[in-house]
């Protein structure tokens, strides 16, 4: 499998746990495959926890939350009928199944749960086990009834798609009383809630059975803002303007424009721009060569630009006028307000398009011929920024945009 195997969480390590579930526990034919569920949450999610890297394990939640957003409605079945006929896909087993043991062990305790598990693995190794065996153990551990958690989260598909529909704080009280939805749905909730104010931040929780929720709260401060679950302890439903942009996003949708640099295309980009064609049909895509684009053809298609195209006066604008995140002086480009100008430097940037809900625009600069990433490794990078030198990432970021609703003040 690599050296990358034993470095990234979820691959040697995910099939090394398989000794104990999967191949020494059973699983119950009659029941859906709970075991890739199971494993990815103690190694692609929980090998992060274990090393420390919150801000990496909080990403794996969020991108848990992001999979099921894009995913197509009718493919959004049950996690229990994982490798049952017509049962759910590979992405809701492994993502929205690390996600519910996620949420069970908050809701019992981590502790709890490992007791489970190694209960789990010392009374069933050799037989079969299925999901009302892990529910029962669960249950007897914990001391706690577990049959709707696991019929909302195993046995359902769906999720909630969580909303502060209004927040208001009365000063004379000191009241915060918030109005939660969750869509549609009616799942039983433990809504964590983050309260922005001027000397920081408090975690608050709202818990909801219905589709709307009211709950008040007294305060000691006057609240500016509030963010339904930031770190994405829920697993949720966001909308296409929350999803973090990535070259996915750039290959969304109907509509598709590339803009690339005059004369013979270097290796590395004719290789992403046909990895980029590959997701439109022939009439849903134009190329434009540097000097051709002009004012207006640019805000409504996704957008792919390679190269020094970024320098193009009418490119240049566009981005200028989005406030891409990227800037192009003379020589090299600046992110963050870092200056990047050696020949061995190159980008990769995928900024959401204001144009077109959940579609994104890509640029892919570097210094030199020599410094352009590999093609094929392009839409394996499910960052918003990757800079790299010599053809290897330095530094990866996502753009986030967290939505924060304002207090109204009484």
């Amino acid at each position: 499998m690599g050296r990358r195997a034993q470095t990234r969480h979820g691959m040697l390590d995910h099939e090394f746990l398989h000794s104990w579930w999967g191949n020494g526990v059973f699983v119950d034919p009659r029941d859906g495959n709970w075991c890739e569920s199971l494993t990815s949450y103690y190694t692609n999610y929980y090998g992060y926890v274990l090393d420390g890297k919150e801000d990496e394990a909080r990403r794996k939640r969020r991108n848990y939350c992001h999979f099921l957003s894009s995913l197509k409605p009718e493919d959004d079945k049950p996690l229990g009928t994982y490798d049952q006929p017509d049962g759910c896909g590979r992405g809701i087993a492994y993502n929205k199944g690390a996600m519910v043991f996620h949420m069970l062990a908050r809701k019992i305790g981590e502790e709890t749960l490992f007791a489970a598990m190694r209960r789990l693995t010392s009374e069933y190794t050799g037989r079969h086990a299925s999901w009302e065996d892990i529910r029962r153990l669960c249950e007897e551990e914990s001391g706690q009834s577990l049959e709707r958690f696991f019929y909302q989260w195993v046995r359902e598909g769906g999720a909630p798609a969580l909303e502060a529909l209004s927040a208001s704080f009365d000063s004379g009280e000191e009241t915060l009383t918030l109005t939660i939805s969750q869509g549609e749905s009616g799942f039983d909730l433990e809504v964590p809630i983050c309260v922005v104010h001027e000397n920081g931040v408090l975690d608050l929780t709202v818990t909801m059975s219905e589709s709307v929720a009211e709950a008040t709260f007294e305060l000691e401060f006057e609240p500016r803002a509030v963010i339904v679950d930031p770190d994405y302890h829920t697993f949720r439903k966001v909308g296409l303007d929350e999803i973090v942009p990535t070259t996915a996003r750039t290959r969304y949708g109907s509509a598709f424009a590339m803009v690339i640099p005059e004369g013979d295309l270097p290796e590395q980009y004719s290789g992403v721009k046909e990895i980029f064609e590959k997701s439109f049909e022939e009439d849903e895509r134009v190329t434009f060569v540097a000097g051709e684009v002009r004012r207006g053809e640019l805000a409504e298609r996704c957008l792919l630009i390679l190269g020094e195209v970024v320098r193009d006066p009418y490119v240049d604008a566009y981005l200028q006028s989005i406030n891409y995140p990227v800037a192009w002086p003379e020589s090299g480009f600046v992110f963050d307000g870092v200056e990047y100008m050696e020949p061995a430097h190159a980008i990769l940037c995928t900024a959401r398009h204001p144009g077109i809900e959940g579609g994104g625009i890509t640029v892919i600069f570097a210094n030199s011929e020599e410094a352009i990433p590999p093609a094929r490794n392009i839409p394996f990078y499910d960052r918003s920024v990757v800079i790299f030198k010599d053809r290897m990432p330095i530094l990866r970021k996502d753009l986030e945009s967290p939505k924060e609703v304002p207090v109204e003040v009484n």
